[in-house]
Order: structure tokens, then C-alpha cells, then sequence
């Protein structure tokens, strides 16, 4: 036998003993599932005052087909954040999945208890001139953390670190209530992307977290002013990604021949639209992240997403996309993430915990000051692609499921306006029956194959006068179709509003679509403004209740 046949052999044999070893080490004290879980928001120790006393790292080793094995311990009142290594590989095996092997590196924060009396204080990049610090290791950055030694009874008053977060990319923002990205902290620079440390310190003046109370989160109260008139902004297929993004069809494209940053042109686009257009409320319609672009962390591309919306102080929603989950969060995971962040009114609801029916399927009530509901918005998980791709090749479907969940959650019989949000358009948006109103019709419509006749079902159903949708980046148009009882309903496309996306097919530019509804006239107007020129409305619509 050849002696290149030996050493293949020998290394095979090799890794596998190497493999076996490390498993039974570490089998005991298996952290690969506790990694997962503890990722987001993971439920706090009853001794633990959310104060933060030590940071430390640890090294995971991560076996195709074994999982993740950590080998430093911990205690059970640590947090395990982000991966801050990256360093694994990803090949095929025969059934066409991935499989990982390398190794990770995550942070590990210790949190105060009852009994201790550290807290951190400061992350230094220089070593301080005292010496009451420590050194962490970040890759190939050290930082110096000192300490201040406090009494319990001063803790409160302290303005202590409650909690410690790794951003990824050049353009970290953090909208969450009391958080600050620490620029001058950054590591990792030998990476594709920097990190930043993102720190929350508690309130001086208060133990408990200032957050935003936004009452039940599917209802909102409108205002006086609202109740005559309330506008919504759709924003569809942003596609955002770690760092500043890499822009996909530009157009025109002598505008950006020299460089071209898709976050940073999409942010200044949605910032303007926001500024001119004063929206009382924003949907995101999926596909607001791009997953395989923010597999170092979905949550950074997410804070960046919300933070124009924070600082205005502007409340939203959003539902997935087919690309959202396709990072470091799973949907669920998204889900419960985006549920916390200031102004957010997402709820992650799933149907009898059915993870097939998807996540967030709600109607967000908007009442008036009767408590009467004067607008609903109808928000349904449209999922990614076909569970049946050989008998429906394609795309997945919005269940029977779901909207028999929501029609029971709905009174049919109220006199609100009722608005639909999904991310993939329904059948009926390629039907030869329906009247295109406006708008353009500029690529193939991928909607799932598999169709029940949701408009002239549920749409009836539930009196949807308007369905919405985003998904197809470069069709932007509206059309009208008529129920069995000959009602008109229309359904119509948002338009991609961001540069990471895909904008071929003649010429696109990037939009969005505005909603005015006027309960006085019962009526709802929609038009659509585009980048480079904001200023101008375009394919205005008006559709009587």
C-alpha cells in the first residue's frame, strides 16, 4: 500500500481519537446547547442583581456531526455572548447539509451576587496606572478592566455596568434603553469585520431599567390628531448587513461608480423619507436583514435597522422575510429579540407553539378614545420555501392555520379599516382576473403555487380592504380584484427600499410606500417615493373603505 495511504489513515485515526478524547472530557460538561439558549435573554439567576463583577473568555472546539465542546468551565450565573472567533469551517456531506468544524471564542460575564462586592467600572485599551485591573484577552486585543469595590448598599446608586454586549461591523449603533457603543474599545480588526463593546449602565437614580412603557403591545391608543388621520410606512426588503453593506444594482450607476455602501445610502434614504413623511408608524415587511451577511451577528444588523425609528421615537413592527434567519438568529430568536427593543410592538406569537405556522402572526389594534379598534393591521408570517417543493415547487404558503387564528381574533363585525402585512405576495398577485391599478409589473411574481383563494377566503373573511407585501424587489405595483360578494380588495408590493437587495430588471430605483388612512372619508391613500428624489410622490392611490 502506498505510504500516502498510511498517513491518510493515520490522520483519520488520528482525528477521531482526538475527537473521542475531547468528547468524553468534556461530555460532563457539554455547554453546546447552554450557548444556544443563553444567546438571548436567558432568564436571570433570583440572586443575581443584573450588575456585572468579571468578564472572561472561553475556547470551544467544534466537531462535525458532535457539536460544540467547550473546554473551560463556568458558573451557572454566567451568560455566554457572541461568538467572537469565528474561526470554523463549513464543507457538504451527502444529504447536501453543513457541517462546522474549527473553533469559537465566546465572552462570558459574571454577574454580581448578593455575597460579592465587585463591580466593574471601566474597559480600558492602556493599562491604568493603578493596580486594581485585569487583563482580557479579545483575540489578538487586550483590554484592561478595573474595579471598584463597592458596599451592596452604594450598588444602586453606583451607575455600575448592568450589561455587556459584542457589535459587530464599522457602523454599530445601539438603540437599546441605556446601552453605549464604546468606539474607542474596538477589537478584532484583523477581521473581515471590527467589534465594538456596547455597555449598559444602570440608572443612577433608579434599580430597575428605564424602559419605554408601551402598554399591550397589540394595541396602541391613537392620539387625537390620529384618529382623524394616521399614516404608516411600509419598508420592504432593506437587506441590511454587518459593517456598511455592498450595494447590489446601483442605479443610476454613474452615481456610485467609486464606492458604493449599501447601509449607509439605505439608512440616509429611510432617514429622509422618515423626516419628510413624519410617519406615525413603521411595518417592516421582511427580509430586513440579509442572513448570510450577519452570520457574525443578526443583532447588530437588527439595532442598526430600528435606530432611525428610536431616535425619532417612532413606534414599528415588523414580520420575517424568507433571508432574515439565515444568520446567527433563528427566527424564534429574532423574534423574542426584536420584541424588546424600544418602540417595538412585534409580538412573537406562535400558533398552539407550532414553529410550521411561524412567528408573529398578530392584529395590532389602533383604537380610539372609546377603546374602540378604527384600525387593524392583520400580521402574518408568509415563512421561507415550500415544505412540499416536488408537488409545490417554490415558495412556502401563509397556513389556513394562521388566518383561522387571527379571524378568531378578530371582530369582523367592528367598523375598523383592516390592513394585511406579509413578506411573499399571495396567488392572486399574478391572477389574469386581477386589474393592475398602478405601478410597475417588472419581474416574475414568486408567489407559492399552492393556493386556497386567500383574498375571496379570508380577505372576505375579515374585511381586508388592503394587502401588502414586499419579496419581489423591483414589481411595485397595485392591483385590484374582486371577492365572490363583488367587493373590491387590493393587494400591492412596498418596492425594495434597500441597496444590499437585488435591483435588476430595467433600471430599478429603490422606494418606499406610504399609507394614509383618514377615518373622516373612510379612506386609504398610498403612493410610493423614491431615492434621489424623495420630494416627489409617485403612482397615488385612493381606495374608499
Amino acid at each position: 500500500m502506498n505510504k500516502r495511504y498510511y498517513k491518510l489513515i493515520f490522520q483519520i485515526t488520528a482525528l477521531i481519537v482526538c475527537g473521542t478524547i475531547v468528547l468524553i472530557i468534556v461530555k460532563k460538561n457539554d455547554t453546546s446547547k447552554q450557548i444556544l439558549e443563553t444567546t438571548i435573554k436567558p432568564k436571570a439567576n433570583k440572586q443575581n442583581l443584573g450588575y456585572i463583577s468579571d468578564l472572561h473568555t472561553i475556547s470551544c472546539l467544534i466537531l462535525p456531526a458532535l457539536g460544540e465542546f467547550c473546554m473551560n468551565s463556568y458558573s451557572e450565573d454566567s451568560i455566554i455572548k457572541k461568538d467572537l472567533n469565528q474561526n470554523r469551517y463549513k464543507y457538504k456531506n451527502s444529504y447536501k447539509k453543513y457541517l462546522q468544524f474549527g473553533f469559537s471564542k465566546y465572552l462570558i460575564i459574571k454577574r454580581l451576587k448578593t455575597t460579592d462586592d465587585a463591580v466593574l467600572e471601566h474597559i480600558l485599551t492602556k493599562p491604568p496606572k493603578d493596580e486594581d485591573y485585569k487583563k482580557l484577552q479579545l483575540l489578538n486585543e487586550t483590554l484592561y478592566l478595573t474595579y471598584d469595590h463597592l458596599d451592596l448598599s452604594k450598588v444602586i446608586t453606583s451607575g455600575a455596568y448592568k450589561d455587556i454586549d459584542v457589535l459587530f461591523g464599522e457602523s454599530s449603533v445601539d438603540s437599546r434603553q441605556g446601552y453605549t457603543v464604546l468606539e474607542d474599545v474596538v477589537f478584532g480588526e484583523s477581521r473581515k469585520q471590527p467589534m465594538y463593546l456596547s455597555v449598559q449602565k444602570m440608572a443612577k437614580d433608579s434599580f430597575e431599567e428605564n424602559k419605554k412603557d408601551i402598554g399591550t403591545p397589540n394595541v396602541i391608543s391613537l392620539t387625537k390628531k390620529e384618529q382623524s388621520k394616521f399614516k404608516i410606512l411600509q419598508l420592504a426588503d432593506l437587506h441590511y448587513a454587518v459593517g456598511k453593506g455592498k450595494c447590489r444594482d446601483p442605479y443610476p450607476e454613474d452615481n456610485f461608480k467609486e464606492t458604493c455602501e449599501a447601509d449607509v445610502l439605505t439608512n440616509t434614504f429611510v432617514e429622509n423619507i422618515l423626516d419628510i413623511e413624519k410617519p406615525d408608524f413603521v411595518v417592516f415587511s421582511g427580509d430586513q436583514i440579509m442572513g448570510n451577511l450577519c452570520t457574525e451577528d443578526s443583532e447588530s444588523c437588527l439595532l442598526k435597522l430600528v435606530n432611525p425609528l428610536v431616535q425619532r421615537k417612532i413606534n414599528y413592527t415588523m414580520i420575517w422575510g424568507n433571508h432574515d434567519d439565515e444568520g446567527s438568529l433563528t427566527r424564534e430568536q429574532l423574534s423574542k429579540f426584536v420584541e424588546t427593543l424600544p418602540y417595538s410592538h412585534y409580538q412573537h406569537t406562535t400558533i398552539n407553539k407550532n414553529e410550521i405556522n411561524g412567528y408573529g402572526n398578530n392584529i395590532l389594534k389602533m383604537q380610539n378614545d372609546n377603546d374602540e379598534p378604527i384600525l387593524k393591521l392583520f400580521m402574518l408570517d408568509s415563512h421561507k420555501y415550500s415544505p412540499k417543493p416536488k408537488i409545490y415547487p417554490g415558495y412556502d404558503w401563509i397556513k389556513e392555520e394562521q388566518w383561522d387564528y387571527l379571524s378568531k381574533m378578530n371582530d369582523a363585525n367592528d367598523d375598523s379599516i383592516n390592513i394585511a402585512f406579509y413578506h411573499i405576495p399571495l396567488p392572486e398577485y399574478k391572477d389574469p382576473s386581477m386589474e393592475i391599478v398602478n405601478g410597475e409589473y417588472r419581474e416574475g411574481v414568486t408567489a407559492p403555487k399552492y393556493d386556497y383563494g386567500t383574498v375571496n377566503e379570508y380577505f372576505t373573511k375579515n374585511n381586508i380592504k388592503l394587502g401588502l407585501c414586499g419579496h419581489d424587489h423591483v414589481n411595485d405595483y397595485c392591483g385590484k380584484i374582486k371577492d365572490s360578494k363583488g367587493t373590491d380588495r387590493y393587494v400591492c408590493f412596498g418596492g425594495a427600499t434597500g441597496m444590499g437587495g437585488y435591483g435588476g430588471y430595467g433600471g430599478y430605483e429603490r422606494r418606499v410606500r406610504i399609507i394614509n388612512i383618514d377615518f373622516k372619508t373612510n379612506t386609504i391613500e398610498t403612493y410610493k417615493r423614491v431615492m434621489g428624489n424623495e420630494k416627489v410622490k409617485i403612482d397615488e392611490l385612493v381606495i374608499n373603505k
